[in-house]
């Protein structure tokens, strides 16, 4: 896969955000694509299928929107010279 570094992708990328290219980079990006072109079809779907494991297991959109609405309500707090706390989690229903 090529992919690059704009927007949550380093976020979503985790330990493998090294893969992704630097915005605005077009040589990089286009030896990226070439590269990916040329690699064996095994090593493609390796790669692809650490990143899957990864992604699968570690990222959900709950869980990005949740940090983004934790990093502004913490941004906010600190615009009013407070420190934002997070609430106690809920109890699990039983």
């Amino acid at each position: 896969m090529v992919a690059t570094n704009v927007g949550g992708m380093g976020e979503i990328f985790g330990p493998f955000r090294h893969r992704l290219i630097p915005c605005n980079e077009v040589n990089i990006l286009a030896d990226a694509m070439e590269s990916a072109v040329n690699k064996e079809p095994a090593t493609l779907r390796a790669e692809a299928g650490e990143l899957a494991d990864f992604v699968a297991t570690n990222f959900t959109v709950a869980g990005m929107a949740e940090a983004v609405i934790l990093g502004y309500r913490e941004a906010m707090a600190a615009r009013l010279g407070q420190v934002y706390r997070s609430p106690a989690p809920a109890a699990p229903a039983t």
